[in-house]
């Protein structure tokens, strides 16, 4: 009995962790998840908030995770009523006091040749790379859908 204890606690206080907000110097990332993709699916998408309280801009210049061949960071846009994707070679800009939100549909860190499927409940590391913050490892959890927190988080 108490080690099933011990596993309960364990997985919980692992929920938690999750469930926080990782800081890297004056950035805050939270809200990061990926869409569980089908067997034959070789692309994933992750999403995630970024906050920058410093007095300066710092910029997302990189992302890399082993879960893929290539991982980048793309833009999703409508042209002339199709959605079109492109790579952002030059980084996504993470301007002072204002978050930037990675939802469906818009900014994303595309997964591409992924090397087994993304399965619901499963967890992975993501390493962003920043101009001014440095480097950091996040951990990705996979769902099914966004929450209700993911989906108020990206209507701001």
């Amino acid at each position: 009995m108490k080690q099933f204890f011990t596993g309960l606690l364990l997985l919980l206080v692992s929920q938690l962790a999750l469930a926080n907000p990782v800081k890297v110097g004056d950035l805050t990332i939270d809200g990061v998840w990926a869409r569980s993709t089908a067997m034959q699916a070789s692309n994933g998408a992750v999403y995630l908030n970024i906050s920058n309280a410093s007095g300066q801009t710092d910029k997302l210049l990189t992302v890399r995770s082993d879960v893929a061949a290539k991982t980048q960071i793309h833009q999703s846009s409508m042209d002339q009523g199709i959605m079109r994707m492109r790579e952002l070679t030059d980084g996504v800009a993470i301007p002072a006091g204002k978050p930037v939100h990675f939802a469906p549909g818009g900014l994303h860190i595309m997964l591409m040749g992924l090397k087994a499927p993304l399965k619901t409940g499963d967890r992975f590391p993501l390493t962003l790379s920043f101009a001014h913050a440095g480097k950091v490892e996040i951990q990705v959890e996979v769902r099914d859908m966004p929450t209700e927190g993911d989906m108020q988080q990206m209507k701001m």
